[in-house]
């Protein structure tokens, strides 16, 4: 498999199209990532809300951080996201 680069699993992350290829490939990182937004994301659509009020995180101005993060039971990667926040309109 090739090796993708962060702007590939972004791009992956924000095409609703790409799920199919995600599930294919069977990259334990990539499957790990697609159960997490999938598993969580009316929670964190629902903090969103709660913090911002009626608003979306967008990917204008999208930045995305991996940290590695030192443990005693085991190293964990930490990994920040960072979206525009757009509060919705009524035209």
């Amino acid at each position: 498999m090739d090796t993708m680069t962060p702007e590939d699993v972004t791009a992956m992350f924000l095409s609703a199209e790409s799920a199919p290829k995600i599930w294919e490939q069977i990259d334990p990182c990539i499957y790990s990532f697609y159960e997490i937004v999938g598993v969580y994301r009316p929670k964190l659509k629902a903090l969103i809300r709660e913090k911002f009020g009626d608003s979306t995180m967008s990917a204008i101005d999208f930045d995305m951080s991996v940290t590695p993060i030192e443990h005693p039971n085991g190293d964990s990667v930490r990994v920040e996201m960072s979206g525009k926040y757009l509060a919705y309109k009524s035209w």
